[in-house]
């Protein structure tokens, strides 16, 4: 989501002391991590689940090496596309992602 909000003018800032805090403790029911595995069968790092992320994810980044995947991973990709005020370039290089 970054880079989507970051190509749509919004400037991203990481504050060096927390500011927030989030308890992440719900006793009654599974975290969504881990629920993967009861949807993906899979529940470690590399899951069903991730086989469908990262494709669109690097679309969005531009990877030259964007593999090809199921049409349901691109779905509505326009809509939720990258904004025009900074390229995906720009992203890539101001975060310095390698």
């Amino acid at each position: 989501l970054s880079i989507r909000f970051w190509t749509h003018g919004y400037d991203i800032y990481g504050p060096t002391v927390d500011v927030l805090q989030h308890e992440y403790v719900r006793k009654e029911s599974p975290k969504f991590w881990e629920s993967v595995a009861m949807i993906f069968n899979n529940g470690g790092m590399h899951n069903g689940l991730a086989d469908l992320i990262i494709p669109r994810v690097q679309l969005l980044v531009g990877w030259k090496d964007t593999p090809a995947a199921v049409d349901s991973v691109y779905t509505r990709a326009d809509q939720f596309a990258n904004g025009e005020v900074r390229t995906a370039m720009q992203f890539v290089q101001t975060m310095n992602i390698q």
